[in-house]
């Protein structure tokens, strides 16, 4: 990484420091240059620490632009914010690239499995294609969820503007339904509405139902913040309204070393996720979601309501069973918890009989 030093030092970043410190006063040359060398060397050491004891649950991946001219014409900031299993969000990795670059996504993704990083439960984007190719190769058990958003507006630019107002509510019943099952009546009936005169406008919503609905498989408590990148678009406002367009190109390395600056003084004033505290499923869970996907309810447990009339009766038996032992676990966990007596007996559920 190469840093401003002496006359090279690009003193178009003095008005955003000035806004930044409070005051452009004693922002000389050489004060630029300190600041600089310093906000780099933190940058630095940032993107090398270890990242395996960091278990990231959700994701929000974004290229962000902020008001400071980078290395290239249409680069950006590669923004990785994720969840702790506490519930606390934290800034995984900044680094400058291309957006719509899957190599971009990549090199930044492959550098966080480098330091330890796991794959997350699920990643929340818009539809740059980039990252979705660098998710799959890098990430590959992780779950994609697409921001509602930049869906949102990408379907009303495909509609004239007397359809927009009509199809925007449409959207908000989908990503606001109950659960998922209404949601997708709710696709359904977008299609049977939009289908026939805009079958652009509605390919947009079918074709990616399924990472469009991902969230849905999550605790309700957690939907509002998995729905769309608010969290990253929140987070770089700090960064937005703090600097200036610089006039000149400016050195990347400076800009970088002060946008991750800015995110790390706003880091103490993010607000944790509300609800319950994210969690992992074990494996068996986690091979049950991956072979019914969708069986879930808003609070995380089995949804056996919603079962298709062809199940076999035994699958039906044992997502209940599962349903069940789920309880009992949880309020076993909790009386434990309360350090009630320890010869308190479990009263676990008899496992289904399976018609073999």
């Amino acid at each position: 990484m190469t840093l401003p030093i002496g006359p090279d030092v690009p003193t178009d970043f003095v008005p955003a420091l000035g806004q930044f410190l409070g005051s452009a006063a004693g922002l000389s040359p050489a004060t630029v240059t300190r600041l600089t060398k310093q906000w780099s060397d933190g940058h630095a050491v940032f993107q090398a620490r270890d990242l395996s004891e960091c278990d990231f649950v959700y994701v929000w991946a974004d290229g962000v632009h902020p008001k400071v001219r980078l290395g290239q014409a249409h680069s950006c900031v590669l923004v990785l914010l994720g969840v702790r299993l506490d519930g606390t969000k934290e800034l995984i990795a900044p680094a400058e690239g291309l957006r719509e670059s899957t190599e971009s996504w990549a090199d930044l993704l492959r550098d966080c499995r480098r330091r330890g990083m796991r794959d997350p439960e699920l990643v929340v984007g818009d539809g740059a294609m980039g990252l979705w190719r660098a998710l799959a190769e890098v990430f590959p058990a992780a779950r994609q969820q697409r921001c509602w958003v930049h869906k949102s507006r990408n379907v009303t630019h495909a509609l004239p503007k007397s359809a927009q107002p009509g199809a925007t509510r449409a959207m908000q019943e989908i990503c606001n339904a109950e659960d998922r099952a209404h949601a997708e009546k709710a696709i359904e009936a977008f299609v049977r509405t939009y289908g026939a005169k805009f079958p652009k406008a509605v390919a947009r919503i079918t074709d990616d139902a399924e990472e469009l609905l991902a969230f849905y498989d999550f605790p309700a408590e957690h939907w509002i913040h998995l729905r769309t990148t608010d969290p990253i678009e929140s987070t770089f406002s700090t960064v937005k309204l703090r600097t200036e367009v610089t006039r000149g190109a400016g050195s990347p390395a400076a800009a970088l070393a002060m946008v991750f600056k800015l995110v790390e003084s706003a880091q103490e004033r993010r607000r944790a996720i509300t609800g319950a505290h994210p969690r992992r499923p074990g494996p068996l869970r986690r091979r049950l979601r991956e072979r019914h996907p969708g069986r879930t309810t808003g609070s995380g447990r089995v949804n056996h309501h919603d079962t298709a009339q062809d199940e076999p009766d035994e699958h039906v038996r044992f997502w209940a069973y599962l349903s069940e032992l789920e309880q009992v676990t949880e309020a076993d966990e909790a009386t434990r918890s309360a350090k009630s007596s320890p010869t308190q007996s479990r009263r676990w559920p008899s496992p289904p009989s399976c018609d073999t």
